[in-house]
């Protein structure tokens, strides 16, 4: 009878995925196929992107804040503005002697400042040049916040499928405390082993709890990554997800898609306005120029105009100007500096995401097909020996710990790995 009443319950429960058929005709639930979709490619996680790329408050200010740049563009070669005077000349303090006296008068006259054409030139390219960083800047927050997304989803992913197993496992151990009472009842085990059963199903609920609230924070956590809104249950679509292992290019392939990373084309649109920088230093050494005119009435007498035309003389700008021509060319040499560092980290970044991808899924081959698997069928042996009394509750127990913990860390090594895809991602703008 109790060994009948154990392979019944176990039988109803249909423990899903956790053991097949074990001699006792325990067989697994046959459940009717579900389609699964890998995460990547839901449409849960395409529309928090599509909200998020669309109105994330970081992005909309990198927005405008290349734009107002991309404005300036044209204003930075613009000329200077005209200087307009007005005034009155009177010879004399006691009388008023406009109209009298030849050097009196009142006129106005106006004057433009001409900077050096080179100068105009340069500062228009050097605005550009900061536009386009700022452009690069905003992609790149752009890539940014969508792998915060894509790691936060899928830790709500990971963190449902814990809840999953643990459900799985808290199962299995109803069952086993069911039958564990019934032998209690015949006097073949002591009280000791029930009370085993429900402090491991104690532990199980406290774990559940621990994942639930995990999963609230989760939830935050996404919220902040999309610009604090609130996401909608429909909008997660958490449901018939399963990690897979997406292709994965080689990493040559990959390698060249780094130079199209915005913070590699930000660097060097960096080197190319400080090389500008340089040429604008030295261009203060050029002469500007300027040109005015004017027009005095002098009342009764003929009206005077003048105009007169100018230009700098860089006599005393060269010992002054070189400093300025030296630092500029330092803090190119740096920029360069920092673009070829930037080249290796992005290169090392790849490196480390692409080599996590593939440790993460071969010891994920390992518990899947051999350590799980293995797990299982120890714990079907023990099952089976059970009603003879060749193992005990204890064994049992501990095979269901062990299995439990087996999942957990296989499921954790799929979490690491969608991480690295998402970095992936990041770093080359090519879907895993």
């Amino acid at each position: 009878m109790p060994r009948l009443l154990l392979i019944g319950l176990l039988s109803l429960l249909g423990i899903s995925g956790l053991f097949s058929g074990n001699g006792l005709g325990i067989t697994q639930a046959q459940a009717a196929p579900v389609a699964e979709t890998d995460p990547l490619n839901s449409s849960g996680l395409a529309h928090l992107m599509m909200q998020a790329l669309q109105e994330h408050p970081q992005l909309q200010m990198a927005e405008q804040a290349y734009l107002a740049a991309k404005a300036r563009i044209k204003a930075a070669s613009a000329l200077p503005d005209p200087l307009l005077t007005a005034g009155i000349r009177n010879v004399g303090i006691n009388k008023f002697t406009i109209g009298t006296e030849p050097m009196s008068g009142a006129g106005a006259s106006l004057q433009q400042n001409f900077p050096n054409p080179a100068k105009l030139s340069l500062m228009e390219q050097i605005a550009y040049r900061q536009s386009l960083q700022l452009e690069q800047a905003w992609h790149l927050q752009r890539r940014q916040i969508r792998r915060q997304i894509q790691i936060s989803y899928f830790a709500l992913i990971e963190n449902q499928k814990a809840q999953a197993i643990n459900a799985e496992i808290q199962a299995l151990f109803k069952a086993l405390q069911a039958t564990a009472e019934a032998y209690y009842k015949l006097g073949k085990i002591p009280q000791k082993e029930i009370w085993r059963i429900k402090t491991e199903r104690s532990r199980l609920d406290l774990q559940l709890q621990e994942l639930k609230q995990q999963y609230l924070l989760k939830q935050n956590q996404l919220r902040q990554d999309l610009g604090w809104r609130e996401p909608q249950i429909a909008d997660l679509a958490l449901t018939g997800l399963k990690f897979s292992h997406p292709p994965l290019p080689a990493l040559a392939t990959l390698e060249t898609h780094l130079k199209t990373h915005p913070l590699w084309l930000q660097q060097n649109q960096g080197v190319l306005e400080t090389e500008l920088q340089v040429e604008l230093a030295k261009s203060q050494l050029s002469p500007d120029y300027m040109l005015m005119g004017g027009l005095t009435q002098r009342g009764l007498l003929d009206p005077v105009w003048e105009l007169r035309g100018g230009m700098t003389l860089p006599i005393y700008a060269k010992d002054k100007q070189e400093p300025e021509i030296e630092a500029a060319r330092l803090k190119h040499v740096a920029q360069q500096f920092k673009l070829d560092q930037t080249q290796q980290i992005l290169l090392q970044e790849l490196n480390q995401a692409w080599i996590q991808i593939q440790e993460s899924r071969r010891q994920q081959a390992l518990y899947t097909q051999q350590l799980i698997p293995e797990r299982r069928l120890v714990f079907e042996a023990a099952l089976a020996l059970f009603p003879v009394g060749q193992s005990d509750l204890l064994e049992l127990i501990q095979e269901i710990s062990k299995l439990l913990r087996d999942q957990r860390e296989n499921l954790a090594l799929a979490l690491q790995e969608y991480k690295a895809l998402s970095d992936l991602q990041y770093l080359t703008g090519v879907n895993g």
